[in-house]
């Protein structure tokens, strides 16, 4: 069988304490590539805070890594705010859940929202652990971003070079999460949220990627 792996450097493998939030976290970090996971025993409570080590982070995915049954949750900078994603599911944006949510992050920290029922359960139990990759954009490195569809083929330009891996989530409405990269071939596409095997997207998805982002081919609401 045939894989693929995405690997991001953080700091070295000896990792280090931050108490920039009311939680202390263990974080490894790489300014220069804007990227650093984080692992932390949450403590409870909405107030919370944890530090994650990059100045003004633009993206945090994270996961309960005790309770198998807490889905991933993905908060980036361009959501409605105290909105959120989650990696392993096709809802858009969303602002409840039973088991809450990220909010508040700022140059050092992030923090919580309390769920419908379970109140943070999903993001800050104190009987679970969680990690928590973080990213910020690099110039001529690494980007994150927005756009909105035009309904018909165009090119996103912006991104400041020529991207080896992209992807692709729609956050007004259901779709998958959609990975790109050139090793694979740039038009061939995997989606986080399910098992489907890869397969050739070049007449719907994304046609190529360009010395300043990427060319969307058709109208797919996933792009």
């Amino acid at each position: 069988r045939n894989y693929v792996s995405y690997a991001f450097k953080a700091g070295n493998l000896t990792s280090g304490s931050n108490t920039d939030g009311s939680i202390t976290s263990t974080v490894s970090v790489n300014q220069t590539a804007g990227f650093s996971i984080v692992k932390y025993t949450g403590g409870n409570s909405a107030s919370d805070t944890v530090g994650h080590g990059l100045t003004d982070a633009e993206m945090i995915i994270l996961k309960d890594i005790t309770d198998g049954t807490n889905h991933w949750r993905v908060w980036h900078k361009d959501l409605t705010t105290n909105y959120w994603l989650y990696l392993s599911l096709t809802l858009g944006e969303a602002n409840a859940a039973t088991d809450g949510g990220l909010k508040n992050v700022d140059a050092d920290t992030f923090g919580f929202i309390n769920g419908t029922t379970d109140g943070i359960e999903g993001v800050n139990s104190s009987s679970s652990d969680y990690i928590a990759y973080c990213f910020k954009s690099v110039k001529g490195y690494q980007k994150i971003g927005t756009y909105t569809g035009t309904g018909s083929s165009n090119s996103i330009t912006g991104v400041g070079f020529q991207p080896r891996f992209v992807m692709v989530k729609r956050t007004n409405s259901t779709g998958n999460w959609e990975l790109y990269d050139s090793t694979r071939g740039e038009h061939k596409v995997l989606q986080a949220d399910n098992s489907t095997t890869e397969y050739d997207y070049s007449t719907t998805g994304l046609a190529s990627f360009d010395s300043d982002g990427f060319t969307v081919a058709g109208t797919g609401g996933n792009h």
